[in-house]
């Protein structure tokens, strides 16, 4: 994109996000008796959900829904997160985002997918303790919703609340016993705790025998424990003798060893990545 076109671009994008859907929640929400002003036709590709609030809503006077100002404010976080954005303007259109959200909760109180629409804009800007706020209150409307408790769990792993974050993955699992990844995701969020006998036993059930193994040496990479990853890649290596996965890891961290010897420099650390989305 040259440096002409992409100023008008990003305006024009500001723009678009302001004016999609209702007024904010500030000014006692959408003004049905007005027409809104003349919005730029649509290009190729643009959600629908600019048509359907300006077209329905307002020309119909129909009242707004709930469902429709949760559709706003998905609509308004897909706009934030484009990586072209300033800082700046991407915070403007998700506080428009919440926004819509607390218009959708003004029509109806009740409304779980608004509270939870709030609560993965909260963890966009990095506030945990609002994020966990909202997600507790659309359980009260969905106690029985396991991908709830999930994302809530994975929250409280976001912000590296352990505890919290097993608490809540256990409470999926409970709900779905036969979904995979809850287990999974148990499994290793004990790991990342340094819970390894735990999270071996939460793995059992949904992994085999040597990727549980290569899996926890990940981990204690990750947490940089290199002996003890050699010690699971040792146990990985003798339930599976041609597991490849652990062999390559072998390999990288001989590699590496070798390198070290050698008296090239090397990081003090190496850089944290995720294993299985636990950071």
């Amino acid at each position: 994109m040259d440096g002409r076109t992409w100023p008008a671009r990003r305006a024009a994008f500001v723009l678009l996000a302001t004016l999609v859907g209702c007024q904010s929640t500030k000014s006692g929400g959408p003004m049905l008796s007005q027409k809104p002003p003349a919005m730029h036709r649509p290009e190729a590709g643009e959600s629908t959900i600019t048509r359907a609030v300006s077209t329905s809503d307002y020309n119909k006077k129909e009242p707004v829904k709930a469902s429709t100002m949760v559709a706003v404010g998905s609509y308004r976080e897909q706009l934030a997160a484009n990586p072209d954005l300033t800082f700046a303007e991407a915070e403007q259109i998700r506080a428009g985002a919440r926004a819509a959200y607390y218009d959708a909760l003004k029509i109806d109180p009740k409304c779980a997918a608004a509270y939870i629409g709030l609560a993965k804009s909260y963890v966009a800007i990095e506030d945990a303790t609002q994020a966990y706020a909202m997600y507790d209150k659309a359980l009260v409307q969905v106690p029985n919703e396991p991908s709830v408790w999930y994302e809530k769990g994975m929250t409280h792993a976001r912000f590296k609340d352990w505890d919290g974050a097993v608490a809540s993955l256990t409470r999926a699992s409970a709900i779905d016993p036969d979904n995979r990844n809850y287990k999974r995701a148990i499994g290793m969020t004990q790991a990342r705790a340094g819970k390894f006998n735990e999270a071996f036993a939460a793995l059992k059930p949904c992994m085999k025998e040597e990727e549980i193994h290569y899996n926890l040496a990940r981990m204690s990479m990750h947490l940089e424990r290199p002996e003890v990853a050699r010690e699971y890649l040792a146990l990985s290596i003798k339930a599976h003798p041609t597991y490849m996965p652990a062999h390559e890891m072998i390999s990288e961290m001989n590699k590496t060893n070798t390198v070290q010897q050698a008296g090239h420099q090397q990081p003090a650390t190496t850089p944290k990545v995720q294993v299985n989305g636990i950071e």
